[in-house]
């Protein structure tokens, strides 16, 4: 059995001193519960409470990475029942076989909270870090369900929800990951002329997306245009986006586009100090650099980013699925992104100053 404590738990060793109670509908047995954070791939998305609403209102879509033990979903909260004590939670994927997920406090002394929960009135109650792997689960539709099994021995669900099970394209790197990086293609001054850069590269995957090196000023940074292009210079599609100070943003395209070559393009606008596309040491893609922005000498000869691997297709079911009797059509969705793509084969994140090939399972990427 895989070790519960895949998932980062630093975090968890704080003390939670507010408790977020779930207002979905709960099995009649319990008294209460609440579901706190939400982690997935190794970090966690959400600390903010009700994260059972959060996967229920916005179904996640788990990514199949290169290393399976990063296909990993966790929920950390308490649970109490009406009567009785919790021996122990489990969960279910898809209504099989019951996964036991021992009491919080027994896994780590850290989760325990049994003094926080008596000292708020819950009698009996028990915090769960309840984790499931997905890495054996078909590319398609799922559910998972969450239990406080009580000293009866009966099973009393915490909540459940669906979620996506997706595999992707590789992500694609228009640089050497392991070359290192610098500031690239300089803008500046910003509003002086129409700068423009240029990546042309063919890729042999699909992609919807990039995370790239930039650089600017801190202050009220730069807008710039980004553009893509297809093989003919023709626009396929184009975003405005502000860079306040020096990160690795990762921003989506309205679709995926197939294996083909094309063209990243960067404009300045009328608003910014300087611009800075950052470089990094050429890898295995050739790419064409264009456009009229400065360099210097620590200009290397690609540009530090890679394009996000798409979802491979999966034929749709022919009937319509069977709607969820626990779903209550009156909640409120939040307005919350669905789960952000990590990047495969050992999940990859690139630095404000480097680019870093990380050896486990990636934290960096952001929501989209």
């Amino acid at each position: 059995m895989k070790k519960i404590i895949s998932i980062i738990l630093v975090a968890v060793l704080m003390s939670v001193a507010v408790f977020t109670v779930a207002s979905n509908a709960m099995d009649e047995g319990l008294f209460n519960f609440s579901a706190d954070w939400y982690a997935y791939a190794g970090a966690f998305l959400s600390q903010a409470g009700h994260c059972d609403e959060l996967v229920k209102n916005n179904m996640p879509q788990y990514d199949r990475h290169a290393d399976p033990n990063a296909d990993i979903v966790g929920f950390y909260g308490w649970a109490a029942l009406k009567e009785g004590k919790i021996k122990t939670f489990g969960v279910k994927l898809d209504n099989g076989a019951m996964i036991d997920s021992p009491l919080a406090r027994i896994q780590n002394a850290g989760l325990d909270r049994t003094a926080e929960l008596e000292g708020a009135g819950i009698v009996n109650g028990e915090a769960y870090w309840i984790v499931f792997y997905y890495n054996e689960l078909a590319v398609g539709k799922h559910n998972a369900a969450f239990y406080a099994i009580g000293e009866d021995d009966k099973a009393y669900e915490i909540f459940n929800y669906d979620f996506m099970v997706v595999e992707r394209e590789p992500d694609q790197w228009l640089c050497d990951p392991a070359g290192g990086a610098s500031t690239g293609w300089w803008m500046h001054p910003f509003t002086d002329k129409a700068w423009e850069f240029t990546a042309t590269f063919t890729t042999p995957y699909s992609f919807n997306g990039f995370c790239a090196l930039f650089y600017a000023n801190g202050d009220n940074g730069a807008t710039v245009n980004i553009s893509l292009l297809d093989e003919n210079g023709n626009e396929l599609e184009t975003q405005q986006y502000t860079q306040i100070g020096d990160s690795s943003p990762t921003l989506s395209f309205s679709k995926a586009y197939p294996a083909g070559t094309y063209t990243f393009r960067i404009t300045s606008t009328d608003s910014g100090a300087h611009f800075v596309m950052g470089s990094g040491a050429p890898g295995a893609l050739e790419v064409t650099i264009g456009g009229n922005c400065n360099t210097n000498e620590n200009t290397m000869g690609a540009p530090c980013m890679f394009l996000t691997g798409a979802p491979k297709t999966v034929e749709e079911p022919t009937e319509d699925p069977t709607e969820d009797p626990t779903e209550d059509p009156g909640t409120s969705e939040p307005s919350t992104p669905t789960n952000p793509h990590t990047a495969d084969a050992a999940v990859i994140a690139i630095a404000a100053v480097a680019c870093v090939a990380l050896a486990g399972v990636a934290v960096a990427k952001k929501f989209r």
